[in-house]
């Protein structure tokens, strides 16, 4: 039944009075309002705004179904600049309530008020009393729909009307908002929001200039009066594509309500929860608090579909990715330019919340002597203030090696400086796990240079056009954790090795342990997929004897699982004949397909002198990576005998 399939569409527009206040504030904003009043009572919600209003003979169709659409043909959300086009919201409100418009304009003398029930006019519209502009009265909310009303509870509802005007008056400094509600105790309104009261509202709406610098006092209005001062702007822009500007708080303060993520899209408040868990947590990067985030992006009207979700909350973007990519640049940036060093001074609260405590074995170090070979390097060296947390990775001053050791004016570099009784020393043996840490009881303060590791060039992909390794580029690609590959480039520094396959890595104010060797064996197989068909060959100056240096490693390998006794085998270069016949097997195996081999990876075998197959190249994967030459008979081995060829 029709009436069915009404109430249905209606219920997904008007989910909830929340609902109900975002459509007709945006219905206020389309009328060109510069005031908007919202009052709040458990079984009734209005409405009032100082707008165009609605012309008499219009009021029969306001709460008729699509009678107010803003669209003639599908052409039209290409150039669609208007909150309200499908004209559903006046209609689905007068399904599921009782519906009272009171409206005035310019061209009559006296306002009018019509009542609609179930999409309908109750009579004719009745003049009453009112200044230009228009009032909605929404009452007894889902009267008609039991179910709906019980799932409503009015103690949670009105949090959530407040949320919805509270955005709206900071995305719109030069609009005054107010939002009150009826106390149940004393019978009275209560005001929660009244932004008309602020001077810069009105300063806004003189010129608009001033609507950047209002909607920070709004945002401080709204959020608390200390955060002003602690709001960083940020924007960008693509001059054919989108332009973006917004406020994030200031990492440095913390305030338990300064939390909070606001986007407006071509002044369309949306959500994205994909947006606000990449600022989170490039933010989290920075402090453990959440962020206050405001963010306002235009693109041109074809490039949006507003037309995705029922309530308008959620809307697509054409070049969605990029737009999030540039906004996460321009906070990371903006972030990285504040210095992550914060001064006590600028937080205006009673205590550093980065500020760690110092553990006893600090303060006895604080205690100890320097050494005089080092006192005076250290004296000459520019020490960072008291007043400053150290969690930079991009300057010197903020990485963790100045802090490590120093080096000696005269002698080696880098050389590390121990008294006899001290325990580090003596050497240690880096694969007895926990070694390091056990010995480390040395309070001296030592120090080494920074190293300065050479850029490595990028590494552009080759043509492929086999089906299998574009399959294999693309899953790697698809896979690609954006988050993680950025902090291992752009924040990782080096801290030390806990034992032959994992060590210790700085990454903003974590540290966290890799374990490299599986690193390595990752990225040299993406390389090697990327330059597929198309890599740098690296000759030697000698050629290798395949069968020869297999054969040693197959007698090597008896000798060391103890399958031949020591004193069975005098020298470990004569390969026996059972190892060498197999030696020459792989061999042979390598120079058969050679040809596969020099055309997908350049590692080049020729047969020498009519006999011995040699290795003469091996592709050079990674710039400047010298690979153990003492691996290369495994690796010919298992080229050999583990590959499906």
């Amino acid at each position: 039944p029709q009436d069915v399939v009404d109430k249905i569409a209606a219920g997904e527009v008007v989910q909830r009075p929340a609902s109900v206040i975002k459509e007709l504030i945006e219905n206020s904003l389309d009328a060109g309002s510069t005031s908007i009043a919202i009052h709040y009572d458990s079984n009734k919600l209005q409405v009032i705004d100082n707008g165009s209003g609605i012309r008499r003979e219009d009021l029969n169709l306001a709460a008729t179904r699509f009678a107010t659409s803003k669209l003639s043909t599908v052409k039209d959300f290409d150039s669609l600049s208007s909150f309200g086009f499908r004209g559903e919201a006046l209609a689905s409100m007068s399904l599921v309530a009782r519906l009272e418009i009171v409206t005035r304009t310019d061209s009559t003398p006296t306002a009018f008020a019509q009542t609609y029930l179930n999409g309908a006019p109750k009579g004719p519209p009745k003049p009453r009393a009112r200044k230009k502009g228009t009032t909605v009265i929404v009452s007894d909310l889902f009267y008609n729909l039991p179910h709906r009303q019980k799932l409503t509870r009015q103690s949670e509802e009105y949090n959530k009307v407040l949320t919805v005007v509270q955005r709206y008056a900071i995305h719109y400094p030069h609009v005054a908002f107010v939002c009150q509600k009826m106390s149940k105790k004393t019978k009275k309104q209560v005001v929660d929001l009244n932004t008309g009261m602020l001077s810069c509202v009105k300063s806004a709406q003189a010129d608009p200039k001033n609507r950047d610098k209002a909607r920070q006092q709004i945002l401080a209005h709204v959020f608390g009066s200390n955060m002003e001062s602690h709001l960083l702007k940020f924007d960008g822009e693509d001059a054919e594509l989108y332009q973006l500007d917004g406020l994030i708080s200031d990492p440095s303060i913390v305030e338990a309500k300064a939390t909070g993520f606001v986007l407006f899209c071509n002044h369309r408040w949306v959500e994205s929860n994909e947006l606000k868990r990449s600022i989170e947590g490039l933010y989290a990067q920075f402090t453990k608090s959440k962020p206050l985030i405001y963010v306002s992006i235009h693109v041109p009207p074809h490039e949006v579909d507003v037309n995705v979700h029922p309530s308008k909350k959620q809307v697509a973007l054409l070049h969605q990715e990029k737009i999030y990519e540039s906004i996460i640049e321009a906070l990371r940036k903006l972030l990285d330019k504040i210095g992550r060093t914060f001064e006590r001074s600028s937080v205006n609260v009673t205590e550093n919340p980065y500020k760690r405590k110092r553990t006893r074995v600090e303060k006895d170090a604080e205690k100890t002597p320097v050494l005089k070979s080092t006192k005076s390097q250290l004296s000459q060296t520019a020490v960072q203030s008291k007043n400053k947390i150290r969690t930079s990775t991009s300057a010197p001053s903020g990485a963790i090696e100045p802090f490590l050791i120093s080096p000696e004016k005269s002698g080696d570099e880098g050389k590390m400086i121990h008294e006899e009784s001290c325990a580090m020393s003596k050497p240690i043996d880096m694969n007895d796990p926990g070694a390091f840490a056990r010995r480390c009881t040395c309070t001296t303060v030592v120090r080494v240079p920074l190293t300065v590791l050479a850029a490595v060039p990028k590494i552009a992909t080759t043509e492929c056009t086999y089906k299998s390794i574009k399959s294999l580029r693309n899953r790697i690609t698809k896979n690609i954790h954006d988050d993680w590959r950025r902090k291992m480039r752009k924040q990782a520094i080096f801290v030390g090795i806990i034992s032959d396959q994992r060590c210790f890595v700085q990454c903003g104010l974590e540290l966290q342990q890799w374990h490299f060797e599986r690193l390595a064996q990752l990225l040299f197989t993406q390389l090697a997929l990327l330059q597929f068909g198309g890599m740098t060959k690296a000759n030697f100056k000698a050629v290798i004897d395949v069968n020869r240096v297999v054969g040693q490693l197959l007698e090597l390998e008896d000798l060391l699982d103890g399958t031949v006794a020591k004193e069975e085998i005098k020298d470990i270069l004569e390969v026996r004949e059972s190892h060498n016949n197999l030696a020459d097997q792989v061999a042979e195996c390598l120079f058969e397909h050679s040809e596969m081999l020099q055309e997908y990876f350049n590692i080049t075998f020729r047969r020498q002198s009519g006999k011995f197959i040699v290795l003469e190249s091996l592709p050079l994967i990674l710039p400047g990576h010298a690979p153990n030459p003492s691996g290369l008979p495994l690796f010919l081995l298992r080229l050999a005998t583990k590959v499906n060829w």
